[in-house]
């Protein structure tokens, strides 16, 4: 469909507080951390994995910054957050109908 834009969510930890919160952006976004998983050969959001640092800039761009030599294991309460449960990103994004117009 013409006008129609790809937006991607997942489940991230915020290190500033340690809460499980949904990362929603553009497919530029989500290509950008796939080319990241492609050069460290590192899984993303694995246990053995590095920060990643997104900052947004003007006009949706954004930047990325990661050290993939700095391991950053899950503390204790992250390990708790992720065993209570990630946040449903179905229910969050759930579609609803569209009215159209008659």
């Amino acid at each position: 469909m013409p006008g129609l834009l790809c937006r991607y969510a997942v489940n991230v930890i915020d290190r500033a507080d340690g809460q499980i919160k949904v990362l929603e952006g553009s497919e530029r976004l989500f290509m950008e951390l796939r080319r990241c998983r492609e050069l460290t050969g590192v899984e993303l959001g694995g246990a053995d994995a590095f920060d990643i640092n997104i900052e947004v800039g003007a006009a949706a761009t954004y930047r990325i910054s990661y050290d993939a030599e700095q391991r950053t294991p899950f503390t204790p309460r992250e390990k708790e957050a992720i065993r209570m449960g990630m946040i449903d990103l179905r229910t969050v994004f759930a579609v609803s109908s569209v009215a159209t117009p008659t």
